[in-house]
């Protein structure tokens, strides 16, 4: 049952690995879903170099809405790992000897960004007693 039998893959490359975005905009609204996975792989070494360890296979799905509020102003929603699945990871490579075991949760953002205008010139303007001034412009 060991690497004889059952070998170890190459460390940190996994065999399957996809990602899909889909993003759609209409008007004032910007929809995006997000899928990633990848199959189980071969972690790096830990403290113990003697000893390898398995990252089982993952899924994770996200999803983000936008509202563009003013041309400058934008009104924003996202939700991340709304399938909630946890980190698994094994060693000696064997499935049941579990050596970690994180869930994260599900995670949701509100937020507000905004665009701050250009200066469009800094022109030296003269102050009516021989000296210059900058005034500055925004677009």
């Amino acid at each position: 049952m060991y690497p004889a039998d059952n070998p170890y893959s190459l460390a940190g490359l996994a065999k399957h690995t996809a990602t899909v975005d889909l993003w759609f905009w209409w008007r004032k609204f910007d929809l995006r879903f997000g899928w990633k996975y990848h199959s189980a792989f071969t972690t790096g070494f830990g403290w113990d170099g003697s000893e390898l360890s398995t990252l089982d296979a993952e899924s994770n799905f996200s999803a983000s809405l936008a509202y563009l509020l003013t041309d400058n102003i934008t009104l924003r929603v996202q939700g991340y790992n709304l399938t909630d699945e946890p980190a698994r990871s094994t060693r000696d490579n064997n499935e049941h000897h579990l050596r970690r075991f994180d869930k994260y949760g599900r995670a949701y953002f509100l937020g507000v960004s905004w665009k701050m205008q250009q200066l469009a010139s800094m022109a030296p303007v003269g102050d009516g007693r021989g000296r210059l001034q900058r005034r500055y412009s925004l677009r």
